[in-house]
């Protein structure tokens, strides 16, 4: 059998699932515990003890840590606030512990924002918890969730086949290619074409080609279509807490904000299958295995 491999990069750390096993390594100055070992730091990859489970996915923002195993499990671990873990209440864990609610579903997909949690099951439902503030959780309102709960509106007789959590917003496409975003909007993160947040999925009515592929950054987005051809949209600079100005994540060789997705050109000659979207980067996987890169390059 093939080795799997997966890896997710937060602020300060690292996850990886790697034949199925659980690794971090990084830092946790403040003892949140997204490193699932209850150590400060740790300089190398180091499995993290959970017996009887094998690793097939990780996702982690700046302070907790997902991870998803063959079975459909997902389990969590860091920062408890706003009950982006899932577990009924705000506890922080410093090791992993199994989500109870979604256990007797079939997990296959998962994505962590600054401070909330996406899970997709098999049946193409999507589940959030943690801050809803700007309405990034999907359901219609502002109330925080610290259980899983199922997003419903434009979603709630839709089959999800991807998502992404941004860092204060997020993303699901459908099995038709029909992209959805909600939450945040005050870079035009959400493609609508405005700076308004949306508290409930809405679809993105300037994007018509079938999404395959999808991710959040800090303040923008990306996604990608089934010919291969990738969009970006969102903020193109903003001012970092130095006060000093960044730009470029939204590879159009400017710095103008785009309000609706806009096709990134400089990737026309290229099939791209994958992309990731960080706080002040973008990546691009082409199907040849080259990877791009675009925005802050400090």
């Amino acid at each position: 059998a093939h080795a799997t491999y997966a890896v997710a990069a937060g602020d300060m750390h690292s996850a990886g699932a790697i034949s199925g096993g659980l690794f971090t390594f990084g830092a946790d100055e403040n003892q949140r515990g997204y490193l699932g070992h209850g150590s400060a730091a740790i300089m190398l990859p180091s499995r993290v003890p959970v017996v009887g489970e094998r690793f097939v996915a990780v996702a982690t923002h700046s302070l907790h840590t997902l991870a998803l195993t063959d079975l459909g499990h997902v389990y969590s671990f860091g920062h408890g606030d706003c009950g982006k873990l899932g577990h009924g209440d705000e506890a922080s864990l410093s090791r992993p512990r199994l989500i109870e609610s979604l256990a007797e579903m079939q997990a296959v997909a998962i994505s962590a924002g600054e401070q909330h949690s996406l899970v997709l099951t098999d049946t193409g439902v999507v589940y959030s918890f943690g801050s809803g503030f700007n309405g990034k959780l999907g359901h219609g309102d502002q109330r925080s969730h610290a259980a899983p709960w199922p997003i419903g509106g434009a979603l709630a007789h839709a089959v999800v086949s991807c998502l992404a959590a941004g860092t204060q917003h997020s993303l699901a496409a459908t099995r038709s290619g029909r992209l959805h975003t909600f939450g945040n909007n005050a870079a035009g993160q959400l493609g609508h074409g405005t700076r308004d947040s949306e508290l409930a999925p809405r679809a993105v009515d300037a994007l018509r080609e079938r999404i395959v592929q999808i991710a959040g950054g800090e303040h923008h987005s990306l996604a990608v279509d089934d010919a291969g051809a990738c969009y970006s949209w969102g903020a193109g600079e903003a001012r970092e807490r130095t006060s000093s100005w960044l730009g470029g994540w939204l590879g159009h060789r400017s710095i103008e904000d785009e309000l609706i997705p806009c096709r990134i050109n400089a990737l026309g000659s290229v099939r791209v299958i994958a992309v990731a979207a960080g706080s002040w980067h973008s990546l691009a996987l082409a199907d040849g295995g080259a990877i791009f890169s675009f925005g802050d390059g400090s």
